[in-house]
Formats: structure tokens, C-alpha cells, sequence
């Protein structure tokens, strides 16, 4: 009788409170969704094979900078505009820095243990304050002869494709037959040197060539990560009850790619701390700190993944869609060329140091990433208090998404948005990482995401994105190598194709690098 009594009295208090906290809310609207939501999946399923696009269109159709959709049970808020971004993920970061705490992403695949998908908490900040510190601006210039070495070896790799190229060319002409068709996909060899970098600065070991044992292994897993990663198809936390089901392949291979990434990197730190002459690098001070930060091998081990993970992808396929623009927009390239010889000239490839002096070539990057950034939809900050956005109720327990897509096509933020022209930033003289500390509405974009959630490595992304193009504008043009046309002329490479994962990359491309003159 007791119990029964005590059962009523809490479902009455429950249903007060409830009624209490929505009335809170009365006076709000709900967020704008758009239609073609299902019983139960919501809007799973619909977003296409280039969601971004989607949540623009949408944006479009309901003419507001702010809504939301239903990915199964999940309820996603999808920012549009750079007033939303900037009101809400950054002034409101207190609230807005959070992840969802994924049974797939951050429970299976990193223990617990991975900075880019913890949710916003004290292992989170300690976490990100000690790479924020390996990687800030005071320090990037320690990395500048890894990255040196790095590109060099990238432009003798290119030149030697090139130089054999031109010989298949030449015998198959003097032999009469039909040459064999020119140009490389860049892909591998822009990914094994921002690899490489990255693999120095971590772990101070380096990635010999694109046919070395550990490149390939890594470059599988990072493969397989993003995809499994992919924003738009964790149905575990779309439907939380499938984390019941121990046979669903997502599980699985969450699981086996865990198990690869110990085995790797578990190699590679053994490796570090049986190195009697104590080689320096971020792994090695982590391991010297691990008492003082109370680490265990599980905690350096998913650390460096991340770094490697996101180091690799984003700055190599930003490099990847820009080879494609330049091959289709020859002038551009003429324009750059220009500027180099007059500034840096042909005794010596351009440093960062050059960057302020190549404002044309800068503007070349920056534009690469507004109109073909390595994401249109980065990870998903998370909110778990309810919240007030002009008159809407923006629930707790909401993904919020950054759609750089709709901010990058914006023609009041950028007038001719679907036009390729780098000298609309001209008289943009702060660096992209300058401008994501101030107001957002004055940013470049929104490639390196927002607020206390930005990329943890947007200076030294900056100074390998430069370093990269410019010495690539520098030593080569880049010819387009596609089948010829009607016209007798390449076929522009279709920019409007693409592989979206958590990453976006072009379809498949062929380019030729032709040597400007000898170096």
C-alpha cells in the first residue's frame, strides 16, 4: 500500500515538473523542418549521396537560417548562416561544445579515450590544452623543417611520375603506337606527405613512399574510419536500441578497426619507449608526462590516432580539389606563376615566411576553402539543455550542425559564390585561424568548424596548406588529362562529383605536372 501511494506521489511530481519545464517553452516555436519525414526513420535516408547540398536546399525551401530534422531518434539542428553560427556555437559555447556520447564513435572505437568525439568535460579540456599547446602558433615554426623535407620529397615524387610518363609517351610515339594515356589522381602521394608530416611531428617516425607497408596500412584505416565515422550513417545513434544487436556490421567493424589501431600504434609506441637515443616527438613527451597526467598506453595511443586521422585527410584533400580547380582554370595558375617569380623567384622554393609577400597565391588556398573545402559538415557539436534561438526552442539532446556549405554559398557572404575567383580575398590579410576568433560574420568560412569545438590544429593546417600549393604552383603547371572533347580540348574535371564521407573528395581526376623549367 505504502509503495502505492509513494508510486503516485512520484509519476504526480514527475508530470508537475514536466508540465512545468514545457511551459517554459509554450511561448516558443518549434524549429522549421522540412517535409518527406517518415514514421519512425524521420529524415534517415533522405539527405542523398551529397547531404550538404540537401540541408541547403532545405534551407532554401524554408527560408529560415535555423531548423531542424529527425535522423531516426535523433533530433538534429542544422546551422545555416553565420549569425546562427556565431550566436549560438560560439558566444553560446558554454552549451554548444558538447559531443554526443556515441556508443559507436566514442565508446567502441576510442574506449572512451578519443579527443575529436569526447563530449565537452575535464578529460576533453586537459586533452585539448595539451595538443592546443604542441600546436600553437609559437611553435608551429619548430615544425617547419619536417615540412620542408616533406614537400620536397613530394615534388621529386611528381616530377619522377611526370619524367616516366613522358617517356611511356615518347617510346610508344616511336614505335607508332597508340601512347598511353598521361596524367596521375594525385591522391596518394598529397595523403603520404601530409601523412608524413604528421607521422614526424607525433611519433618522430617517417613513411618512406607510397609503397611502404606501414603508408598503406594507415591509409586503409583512415579510409575505413571516415566511413565508418560519416555523420550521416551512425545508425547507432540514430536508433539507440541497435546497440543491442552484437551481430550489426557497424559494431563490428567499430570493433576491428579498434583492434587495428592498437596494433599500429601500439607498434609505434614500443618502438618510442625502447628508443634508447629518446628521439623527440609529441608521443614521447606524452609518455614522459603519463604519471603526471595519470595516461594510460589506451589514452596516447587514440590521441595520436586522432592527430594522425585528421592531419592526413583534411589538408591533402583540400590540396587534391585544388589541383583539379587549377587544371580546369589555367589562368589562375599564370597569375600565381607570375607572382611567385617576382617575389621568390627560381633559385629557391617558396617558404611561409613568403606568405605575406604572395597575397595572390594565399587567396588561391583561402578560396579552395570556401569553394571546396575537405568538409561541408564537420562532426556534430552537441547540446543538452534546452535553449532560445529568435523565438524558437532548440530541445536538449540535439546534434547541431555547422553546414559550411550553405555559408560558403551564400551570395550576401560571397557574391558569385559558384565562381572559382581567389581575388575576392585580396585585402584579406589575417590568417583563416585570426578570423575564427572574431565576429563570424567576418570569417573566410567555416572549413575548421567553430567555437571551443574549432580544429585544435587550424595553424599548422594553415602553414602546410601554403607551403604545399605555393611550391606546387612553383615547380610545376598542372595540366588537365582528361580525354579530349568535341572541341578538341580536355573535358573539364567535374567538380560536382564527389565521395562524401566524413571527408568529401573529388571523383577520380587525371593530371599532368609539367615541369616549369629546370630546378
Amino acid at each position: 500500500m505504502i509503495s502505492a501511494i509513494l508510486a503516485i506521489f512520484l509519476l504526480s511530481v514527475y508530470f508537475l515538473l514536466r508540465r512545468k519545464l514545457w511551459s517554459g517553452h509554450k511561448s516558443l516555436r518549434p524549429l522549421p523542418t522540412p517535409p518527406g519525414a517518415r514514421f519512425f526513420y524521420g529524415h534517415y535516408g533522405r539527405l542523398g549521396t551529397m547531404p550538404h547540398e540537401t540541408f541547403t536546399r532545405w534551407k532554401e525551401e524554408l527560408g529560415s537560417d535555423i531548423y531542424s530534422i529527425k535522423m531516426g531518434q535523433s533530433n538534429w539542428v542544422i546551422l545555416n548562416s553565420d549569425k546562427a553560427i556565431g550566436e549560438l556555437i560560439q558566444k553560446r559555447g558554454a552549451i554548444y561544445s558538447s559531443r554526443h556520447d556515441s556508443e559507436l564513435i566514442f565508446r567502441i572505437l576510442s574506449r572512451g579515450k578519443s579527443l575529436g568525439s569526447s563530449p565537452y568535460n575535464d578529460h576533453f579540456r586537459k586533452l585539448r590544452a595539451i595538443v592546443a599547446n604542441f600546436l600553437s602558433v609559437q611553435k608551429i615554426k619548430y615544425f617547419f623543417p619536417i615540412i620542408d623535407k616533406c614537400t620536397r620529397e613530394l615534388l621529386k615524387d611528381l616530377l619522377s611520375v611526370s619524367y616516366k610518363e613522358s617517356k611511356i609517351q615518347q617510346r610508344a610515339q616511336e614505335s607508332s603506337k597508340k601512347p598511353e594515356p598521361l596524367g596521375i589522381f594525385p591522391r596518394s602521394y598529397l595523403r603520404r606527405t601530409t601523412m608524413n608530416i604528421t607521422m614526424k611531428i607525433v611519433f618522430g617516425k617517417e613513411i618512406s613512399g607510397i609503397d611502404d607497408p606501414l603508408f598503406n596500412r594507415i591509409d586503409k584505416l583512415v579510409t575505413r574510419g571516415v566511413k565508418l565515422v560519416n555523420i550521416t550513417d551512425r545508425s547507432m545513434d540514430f536508433f539507440p536500441i541497435l546497440k543491442y544487436c552484437p551481430y550489426l556490421r557497424q559494431k563490428k567493424e567499430a570493433y576491428a578497426i579498434r583492434d587495428e589501431i592498437d596494433s599500429i600504434y601500439g607498434d609505434v609506441l614500443e618502438e618510442i619507449k625502447n628508443d634508447r637515443n629518446k628521439k623527440p616527438c609529441f608521443v614521447r613527451d606524452l609518455w614522459e608526462r603519463r604519471e603526471k597526467e595519470k595516461f594510460d598506453e589506451h589514452d596516447i595511443i587514440h590521441l595520436s590516432n586522432n592527430l594522425i586521422f585528421a592531419g592526413t585527410d583534411t589538408v591533402s584533400s583540400s590540396i587534391v580539389w585544388l589541383i583539379a580547380v587549377l587544371a580546369n582554370n589555367p589562368q589562375i595558375q599564370i597569375e600565381a606563376y607570375q607572382e611567385l617569380d617576382r617575389v621568390v623567384g627560381r633559385t629557391r622554393l617558396p617558404n611561409y615566411s613568403d606568405s605575406s609577400t604572395l597575397p595572390y597565391t594565399r587567396s588561391i588556398i583561402r578560396e579552395g576553402q570556401r569553394y571546396c573545402p575537405p568538409t561541408f559538415a564537420a562532426v556534430p557539436h552537441y547540446i543538452e539543455q534546452d535553449d532560445e534561438y529568435m523565438g524558437y526552442h532548440i530541445p536538449k539532446d540535439s546534434f547541431v550542425i555547422i553546414n559550411n556549405h550553405a555559408t560558403s554559398f551564400d551570395p550576401t557572404r560571397h557574391p558569385n559564390p559558384y565562381v572559382f575567383d581567389p581575388k575576392r580575398w585580396l585585402d584579406v590579410n589575417l590568417t583563416s585561424a585570426a578570423l575564427a576568433n572574431g565576429p563570424q560574420e567576418k570569417r573566410d568560412h567555416f572549413s575548421f568548424g567553430g567555437g571551443r569545438r574549432i580544429c585544435v590544429g587550424i595553424n599548422l593546417a594553415e602553414c602546410e596548406l601554403f607551403i604545399i600549393l605555393s611550391r606546387l604552383l612553383w615547380a610545376f603547371e598542372i595540366e588537365n588529362a582528361s580525354p579530349l572533347g568535341t572541341d578538341n580540348k580536355p573535358v573539364p574535371i567535374d567538380l560536382s562529383k564527389a565521395t562524401v564521407e566524413l571527408t568529401i573528395w573529388p571523383m577520380e581526376y587525371h593530371v599532368k605536372f609539367v615541369p616549369r623549367g629546370d630546378w
